[in-house]
């Protein structure tokens, strides 16, 4: 069975792109057929640039969805046998506008995507943070949304915000599989840049917490130094520094992830 997890958050600077890369190597590193799908338009899912082995020849997203190219002449081989990616690539600017032309535009991902299911155990989408028509349609196409919490300690001004449209967009996502639009279900929470997950959760109210508490993962993504090294130099940290804390946090979250699905 494929599952197609989308890596989601209504604010910025979570560490979504982050979590989606370095997720998707984990996972190709446990053996799971993984497709990367770039759907930034930061297009960072391309350190994806050193891992793919031929980042100019994909038509990227845009290409695929406009019919300019097949899903799999779009996917391109990485340097991990498990592991593949689809660019945002060349016009992707242009997609929000693509996916809001008509109602049933909003399926065009999903349609797409069965095509792909047979090849892949995991299917993981980076979203744009403001395209609103693209990210309806990944959700439509999606079984389900991991969420990054930034819980920097450094920046605590930030957390009531993240808090509460967090616990928006889960209100959104039980309301639009009550209304039968999707199958789509919250993976989880994971906690990111923090120190230990218990000294993160005692930064929370437990009041604001509560309608949040039972999608939070045991898993969480610590703010050390070879996780910022790796980003520095454009690599996946379980590429950069496989023995690593960072490394070993993310390898956790996929077996952590892929533990819950099982069992969902």
């Amino acid at each position: 069975m494929t599952h197609t997890i989308a890596i989601a958050t209504p604010v910025r600077q979570a560490g979504k792109t982050a979590i989606a890369v370095n997720l998707a190597v984990s996972l190709a590193v446990c053996e799971k057929r993984t497709l990367l799908i770039d759907c930034d338009p930061g297009q960072q899912a391309g350190y994806g640039t050193s891992l793919l082995t031929a980042p100019l020849k994909s038509p990227g997203f845009y290409g695929v969805m406009t019919d300019r190219a097949r899903l799999s002449q779009g996917i391109l081989a990485s340097a991990l046998p498990f592991l593949k990616i689809l660019p945002a690539g060349a016009d992707f600017s242009k997609a929000d506008f693509l996916f809001g032309e008509m109602d049933g535009h909003a399926f065009h991902l999903r349609d797409r995507l069965q095509t792909a299911v047979p090849d892949f155990d995991y299917i993981i989408i980076d979203t744009p943070a403001a395209m609103p028509n693209l990210l309806k349609s990944i959700l439509l196409a999606s079984d389900w949304v991991l969420i990054p919490l930034n819980v920097d300690i450094r920046f605590p001004v930030r957390l009531p915000v993240q808090l509460s449209e967090i616990t928006k967009l889960v209100s959104l996502i039980q309301a639009v599989r009550e209304k039968g639009e999707a199958r789509l279900k919250v993976a989880g929470i994971v906690l990111n840049q923090g120190g230990q997950a218990g000294d993160a959760l005692e930064t929370f109210p437990d009041d604001t917490l509560k309608p949040l508490e039972n999608f939070m993962l045991s898993s969480h993504i610590p703010d050390c130094r070879a996780v910022r090294d790796a980003f520095a130099v454009g690599k996946p940290v379980g590429v950069h520094d496989v023995m690593s804390f960072g490394a070993m946090a993310y390898l956790d979250l996929a077996v952590e992830l892929t533990n819950r699905l099982k069992l969902s």
